[in-house]
């Protein structure tokens, strides 16, 4: 079991990655409809990382740099480099698919 320390470091850990991610998120949702008609532009555009958000708030320096930075992923099946919320919303389609009966 944490201490309470420990305890209060995780969950602001977590606070900050989904503050990030929503972040980031927002960002290249606007994006997108800004680039909607030019898909290869969209491809183009770079991800913005966590130290873009850092000058407007602070208190992300109070967390590990590391946490908020990792979208990417290896898998361990096939070593192949994935992108964590493209993964994901590729998670979320075919479950809501199984969940309806659609193929």
């Amino acid at each position: 079991m944490p201490n309470t320390e420990q305890e209060l470091l995780i969950k602001k850990t977590f606070g900050c990655v989904r503050f990030v991610y929503n972040q980031t998120l927002a960002e290249r949702k606007e994006q997108y409809k800004k680039n909607q008609e030019a898909k290869e532009a969209i491809k183009k555009l770079k991800t913005p990382t966590p130290a873009k958000y850092k000058k407007e708030y602070p208190w992300l320096k109070e967390v590990d740099s590391l946490a908020l930075a990792d979208r990417n992923w290896t898998c361990h099946h096939c070593g192949k480099e994935l992108e964590r919320d493209i993964n994901a919303a590729i998670n979320i389609k075919n479950e809501g698919c199984r969940i309806l009966g659609i193929a």
